[in-house]
């Protein structure tokens, strides 16, 4: 099976792969994923792109891109969509990039030819110092290490998901607890990990600081209600909670299980702290607004 990697976009707002610098033949199969299914969008009537691109060596190349489309409420829903369409087979993977990620093809070959050597369940590029994260070991530590040509990975606890790259029956045995997610909140923390650990699946997770990527959005604080009646912390609470009943439904204490205290234990980490600021200043940037209109209009 070979590997693949879906581009989520927006055919309303964007152009498909328009984040994606072609700057090397693709090692892997590109689709795209048009979550908007704008019906009078410009490529709403297309079922394949065209992506070109050439090598530092001036070697023209070409590849045609699926494009599938199906009208999502939130990046839970999306990925549900790939995994449901993902093949069970073993021995692929599975990659998912939002629409936000800035990327050469170049860097995601590099990426995938480490971690086919050294077997990942998941792994994803680091993400560029100045872009903003959900978890600071996601960054690119390549220039805070003695040696940094020796280190072109680290072993992490869970990766981005939307940047991430998966062994395909990782992705597929998450389906179960995919089904009624919108947001994604909590499947990149608990989830993914808590299923490769369960499911026995090979691999360890994996930042690549051989690889990076920029995000070139800020993340913010999804503070929105979905059609399920919650915002995304609180699916994020579900889907711990779900998790931890799953374990113990299947008798499996994870407090006593060094794997998965990792996953489950509350930290008060820079990831939290990071979370807690976003909050605040979401809540500082709201308050102002109020006030400049209450005094200007």
């Amino acid at each position: 099976m070979c590997d693949c990697i879906y581009f989520i976009f927006n055919s309303q707002e964007s152009q498909p792969l328009e984040n994606l610098i072609p700057d090397q033949k693709p090692l892997f199969e590109i689709y795209l994923f048009d979550y908007n299914c704008d019906i009078g969008g410009e490529y709403s009537k297309k079922n394949i792109h065209n992506l070109q691109g050439s090598t530092n060596d001036g070697e023209f190349w070409s590849r045609q891109c699926k494009i599938i489309r199906k009208s999502t409420e939130g990046k839970g829903q999306i990925i549900f969509a790939i995994a449901s369409i993902t093949s069970y087979k073993k021995g692929g993977y599975v990659g998912i990039f939002g629409d936000d990620i800035l990327i050469r093809v170049s860097d995601i070959n590099r990426a995938i030819k480490i971690a086919r050597k050294k077997s990942f369940a998941s792994f994803q590029p680091s993400l560029s110092r100045s872009s903003d994260y959900n978890f600071y070991f996601t960054t690119n530590n390549y220039k805070r290490t003695i040696f940094p040509t020796l280190h072109r990975y680290r072993i992490v606890p869970w990766i981005d998901i939307m940047m991430s790259i998966m062994k395909s029956e990782l992705l597929t045995s998450s389906i179960p607890f995919l089904r009624n997610n919108i947001t994604a909140s909590g499947l990149e923390r608990y989830v993914f990990p808590m299923v490769s650990i369960t499911y026995g699946i090979s691999g360890k997770h994996a930042v690549i600081d051989a690889a990076i990527a920029t995000r070139l959005r800020g993340m913010g604080t999804d503070e929105k209600i979905y059609s399920n009646g919650m915002n995304a912390y609180e699916e994020l609470i579900k889907v711990r909670t779900d998790c931890i009943d799953y374990l113990s439904k299947r008798g499996i204490n994870w407090q006593k299980n060094k794997q998965l205290l990792v996953l489950f234990k509350n930290y008060g980490d820079k990831d939290l702290k990071k979370y807690i600021f976003n909050i605040i200043k979401t809540f500082l940037k709201s308050f102002k607004t109020r006030i400049i209109r209450k005094n200007f209009f």
